[in-house]
């Protein structure tokens, strides 16, 4: 069961499995009764009952075949004047008090897990489908995946973001929509024979070795993926495209690193949800991290060890790379800091 309290309403809305259409004997009545025409039985069967002043106004049953449901947080929506339910396949819109019907919409084949309200519309998070519907429930779009939108571990598999829509399928395969139905799942393609990060570190071999870098293998889809799950924000292509050639790298120079994916997974908690690590040295003694804007900028931002307020240095971490691998961390030439360095060079 799950209670609502609208204005001067308090809504009760209760799994009531026992319920069979026609019957005289049951223990709960109601005034509207909302099945499916259908020779099977209802798989999930729901009743609502309004209070005011602790007296019944109106009550209602609903019920629809396919998968099986449950009532909680992110199966209903309440507003003022309408109240949303997931029931098997089935989104049921009624009124506020009145319990009229206003509409009823198969949003998935399958079954409709969770309803979330984006701006006048309703998302739908279905078992085959991810779905848009409009305040008439109108399906304005529906975008399906390689298996069901299920997982097996009680990881978080389904999402809104600022931007963006994340599940995940059954094998763990992460998936992005944006608002108007597009699948953003595919990355940029990146030809790694081109890539301008495996060109920069081999025209750099000297400094490379110098600076004893070690290259981390390639960043997985899935560990991007689930970064950008965490983030509010895409990751631009330019990220992307380090991230394809290295997962990061470690350095003798004074323990520098480009920390891996899924250690800035690890980290993401700390900081706010456009913001992630991207490079540390002496183990934290001061790090860096990138922070996403609009249009699919970023800015690479420190604070020098906590001593100043946190400066964008930079917005390509191919230039933060190269002012790098220039002289290290500590300047031979003159006394002229990394961070120092970086914000003489800012663009």
């Amino acid at each position: 069961m799950i209670n609502y309290t609208i204005n001067k309403y308090h809504i009760n809305i209760f799994d009531d499995e026992a319920y069979t259409e026609g019957s005289v004997d049951h223990v709960n009545r109601y005034d509207f009764v909302y099945f499916e025409k259908s020779k099977y039985r209802s798989t999930s069967i729901y009743g609502i009952k309004i209070f005011q002043d602790n007296v019944l106004i109106k009550s209602a049953v609903i019920g629809a075949i396919g998968g099986g449901t449950s009532i909680h947080e992110t199966s209903t929506i309440m507003e003022d004047d309408r109240l949303l339910i997931c029931c098997s396949d089935t989104i049921f819109c009624l009124s506020i008090p009145d319990l009229a019907l206003l509409w009823r919409t198969q949003a998935d084949l399958a079954t409709c897990f969770e309803i979330y309200k984006y701006q006048d519309d309703y998302i739908i998070h279905g078992e085959l489908e991810i779905s848009r519907l409009d305040r008439d429930g109108k399906i304005l779009w529906q975008q399906g995946g390689a298996d069901i939108f299920v997982t097996l571990t009680d990881e978080q598999s389904f999402e809104l973001t600022e931007h963006f829509i994340m599940a995940k399928d059954f094998e763990n395969r992460a998936y992005k929509f944006d608002y108007e139905g597009n699948d953003l799942s595919t990355k940029p393609s990146i030809d790694t024979s081109r890539n301008k990060f495996k060109h920069f570190f081999e025209s750099k071999k000297d400094e490379v070795n110098e600076l004893g870098i070690t290259f981390n293998a390639p960043c997985s889809d899935e560990d991007l993926a689930d970064l950008e799950l965490k983030l509010s924000y895409p990751l631009p292509p330019d990220l992307i495209e380090f991230y394809t050639f290295c997962n990061g790298f470690n350095t003798d120079d004074w323990l520098f690193r480009v920390i891996p994916v899924h250690e800035a997974i690890d980290y993401k908690s700390e900081l706010a949800n456009n913001i992630f690590h991207f490079a540390e040295y002496m183990i934290n003694s001061d790090q860096w991290l990138i922070q996403l804007k609009e249009g699919g900028q970023y800015e690479v931002i420190n604070d020098d060890h906590g001593s100043r307020e946190m400066t964008a240095q930079t917005t390509s971490i191919l230039k933060f790379l190269e002012i790098y691998l220039t002289e290290g961390l500590f300047s031979k030439s003159d006394n002229n800091s990394f961070w120092d360095r970086l914000n003489k060079n800012r663009n």
